[in-house]
C-alpha cells in the first residue's frame, strides 16, 4: 500500500513537472512570437510614415486593423481606435493603401496565417 502511495505521488509530480515544462515552452514561443510581430508593425509603421501626408498636430494615435494578403497588398484596412481628428485618421488610412504592397520579405507562412492573414491592429503614432 504505501509503495502504491509513493508511486501515485512520484506520477503527480513527474505530471505537474511536464505541465511546468510544457507552460514554459509555451511562454518562450509566444514571446518568439511577439517578437516577430512587433519586428514586422514597426516596418509596417515606418513604411506608412512615409507615405503620410498630414500636416497638422503630431502626437495624434489611431489604430488601424490591417489584412493584408501574403505579398504584403492591403486586402482590409478598419478603424479600431480614433484618434479623435477625422483629417488624421484619413490621412493615415490613405497612407496604409499608398503604402500598399507592405514589407512582409521574409515572413513564415504560418506566422503570416496566425497574424496578418487574419488582421492585425496596429497603432499608428506619428
Amino acid at each position: 500500500l504505501e509503495d502504491s502511495k509513493q508511486n501515485a505521488k512520484l506520477q503527480e509530480q513527474q505530471r505537474a513537472e511536464k505541465l511546468q515544462r510544457q507552460q514554459a515552452d509555451a511562454d518562450a514561443a509566444q514571446a518568439v512570437m511577439q517578437d516577430e510581430l512587433s519586428k514586422y508593425t514597426q516596418l509596417i509603421h515606418d513604411a506608412v510614415l512615409d507615405k503620410r501626408a498630414f500636416n497638422g498636430r503630431t502626437g495624434l494615435q489611431v489604430a488601424y486593423e490591417l489584412v493584408l494578403s501574403e505579398s504584403g497588398d492591403v486586402v482590409r484596412v478598419r478603424l479600431g481606435g480614433s484618434s479623435g481628428n477625422e483629417a488624421y485618421d484619413e490621412s493615415v488610412r490613405k497612407a496604409i493603401q499608398i503604402a500598399s504592397p507592405l514589407p512582409l520579405s521574409g515572413i513564415k507562412r504560418s506566422f503570416f496565417e496566425k497574424t496578418f492573414g487574419r488582421g492585425v491592429t496596429i497603432n499608428f503614432k506619428f
